[in-house]
């Protein structure tokens, strides 16, 4: 189905997702060890040590609160293309949207904004805590129970890509998962990563039918 003429901009989220969801898989490994070198614990996967070596010219070019900072205001362009993303889905399937897709929607809508300000807060103002408690915290919430609904409504109605519908209604247990085996959130979060750049080729190439 093509793009109606007040669609015009969905083509383009997509392409903001998609290079949101390759940043963040670029990005999360930096983030999670420039996190562990400023004294914080690891996960259980025994990479720090290994990790840091390996690419350690990203990692120590300044102190390790200003690298880490730094790679977080990255993480605010990966998350802008993932609203970007959701808001095109939201403009294709509104309509025809029903029961846990029709609720991922809803709440996502709120979810991923609020974690986008959260990033902002944290990591491109002095209210590094404050933005993380009050404002990630819900953010990520929301963010993996909206996306789970999203997840199994577009696999209830046949919605492509399968896998992408798959990682999103499985994205709270992989996320837990892959965040305590990494021992950082957002390298926890690949798992949007990877949905959103399945589903925002879609977008890009045609409108969601």
């Amino acid at each position: 189905m093509g793009v109606n003429s007040g669609e015009k901009w969905v083509p383009l989220a997509g392409a903001a997702a998609v290079a949101g969801g390759v940043l963040g898989l670029l990005v999360a490994p930096l983030h999670a060890l420039a996190y562990f070198a400023t004294g914080e614990p690891a996960g259980l996967l025994p990479w720090r040590e290994a990790g840091h070596a390996a690419l350690r010219p990203l990692l120590d070019w300044g102190s390790p609160d200003v690298v880490y900072t730094s790679f977080g205001k990255v993480v605010l362009l990966v998350f802008a293309g993932f609203v970007a993303g959701l808001f095109a889905v939201r403009a294709q399937r509104a309509s025809s949207a029903r029961g846990a897709e029709l609720w991922g929607l809803r709440v996502g809508v709120i979810g991923y904004p609020l974690l986008l300000v959260g990033i902002l807060v944290e990591y491109w103002t002095s209210y590094l805590e404050f933005g993380f408690f009050a404002l990630s915290v819900p953010g990520v919430l929301l963010t993996l129970i909206g996306s789970s609904l999203l997840g199994v409504g577009r696999l209830r109605s046949g919605q492509p890509p399968r896998v992408a519908a798959w990682l999103l209604a499985l994205s709270i247990p992989i996320a837990v998962a892959t965040t305590a085996t990494i021992g950082h959130l957002v390298a926890g979060l690949a798992v949007l990563d990877v949905a959103w750049i399945l589903i925002g080729l879609r977008l890009a190439r045609r409108a969601m039918p």
